[in-house]
């Protein structure tokens, strides 16, 4: 499809061949569509969410959504189902989990396609989260996201705001959702197709291929991104930041840091390079055109966080 195709963008020549001999045809992974707009002032996200999933081994009545930014408290709050244009119920059994009903059911080989209303309410970043303290892991951090949801003058971390279909285990049962320690989230390889909308002079910074920025007639700007074949997508509204890049063969690194920090974030850059570099010897090909490195509030002694094409550094 074309929007699979605009996140095939994302990967590096052979990539592509690669992923599909392992996994099949990139159209029959999820595909995630976020259509959103970011209030910084109100600490708000509100927008539309489209997911499209396609029934493999048996026909499904169900589909699953795990919400991670809802660990601690509902901040996340999805609305008004429709599958394939028609009304659907919702449900939300647990805080982190929605349940939407599939009738008629999707037969195998056959996508729904399922829309939702998202709105978020996005809690202050933690008073010390701008420094690295070592204490508490595992403690502090225990049942909590690492200030991975939270909202400062600077940034905006929007890690778990969109939901993902949760994979099954070994016993067919849902995987649980996070616990506090370890990724917070896991889902099956997806694509994701994500549009934001923010103020003048905030920007979004994101994994994956940059498809452009775009001025709204209000004085704000649209950022839409592409990622291919991953299992979590989180994005971060910044202000007053600098970027410094270098490059891994094709791959473009990234370095993101506030302006007061150019000279550790020009270091950051350097070790990012470094470590791409040696990691490719030991593991093989890094699978993206681009990897990034964001200067981020962390929480509870988290030094860093990682997702697909992008980490953050407290």
């Amino acid at each position: 499809s074309p929007e699979v195709q605009l996140t095939a963008l994302s990967l590096r020549p052979g990539e592509k061949a690669r992923i599909e001999k392992a996994l099949g045809s990139l159209d029959e992974l999820p595909l995630y569509r976020a259509e959103l707009d970011v209030d910084p002032v109100k600490r708000e996200v509100t927008g539309k969410l489209f997911v499209t999933y396609v029934a493999r081994e048996r026909p499904m009545d169900e589909l699953y959504l795990r919400v991670t930014a809802n660990l601690q408290e509902r901040r996340v709050k999805l609305a008004f189902a429709n599958v394939n244009g028609r009304p659907a119920v919702l449900e939300q059994p647990e805080p982190t989990l929605y349940r939407v009903k599939l009738d008629p059911p999707a037969e195998v080989g056959v996508a729904a396609v399922v829309e939702l209303r998202l709105t978020a309410r996005i809690p202050e970043a933690a008073a010390d989260s701008d420094t690295l303290s070592l204490g508490g892991v595992g403690s502090k951090g225990r049942g909590a996201d690492y200030g991975s949801f939270a909202a400062s003058p600077e940034i905006i971390s929007l890690v778990g705001l969109l939901p993902g279909v949760p994979p099954l285990g070994a016993n067919g049962e849902l995987v649980s959702g996070p616990s506090g320690l370890g990724d917070l989230a896991a889902f099956e390889p997806s694509n994701w197709l994500v549009s934001v909308t923010v103020p003048s002079g905030w920007k979004i910074v994101a994994p994956g291929h940059p498809l452009g920025e775009v001025p709204e007639p209000d004085g704000k700007t649209r950022f839409t991104w592409a990622l291919a074949c991953a299992r979590d997508y989180a994005f971060f509204a910044t202000f007053g930041y600098e970027v410094a890049t270098a490059k891994v063969e094709e791959i473009t690194v990234e370095s993101l840091y506030l302006a007061a920090e150019k000279d550790a974030g020009k270091r950051v850059l350097r070790y990012a390079t470094d470590a791409l570099t040696e990691l490719q010897k030991k593991l093989g090909p890094y699978p993206y055109n681009t990897f990034r490195v964001l200067e981020a509030r962390l929480t509870g002694g988290a030094g860093g966080m990682e997702f697909p094409g992008l980490v953050t550094v407290s």
